[in-house]
């Protein structure tokens, strides 16, 4: 995933951060409300998975 990273940086001049989390992991943040989840409803791009994945039932809009 760092190469594509990379590459995204090359392309864009912007800064890239790829993120792999489990079903599990993603469950837990979301049980926590982590304020992260905000600011992922906004900025995340899916590149691979479910987009419905993404429709977090606990984060704050």
């Amino acid at each position: 995933m760092s190469n594509l990273a990379q590459k995204i940086e090359l392309w864009t001049g912007n800064h890239a951060q790829m993120l792999s989390l489990t079903t599990q992991e993603m469950n837990r943040l979301v049980a926590a409300r982590e304020p992260i989840l905000t600011n992922w409803e906004h900025d995340l791009e899916v590149i691979r998975g479910s987009e419905s994945a993404m429709a977090f039932t606990g984060a704050d809009a």
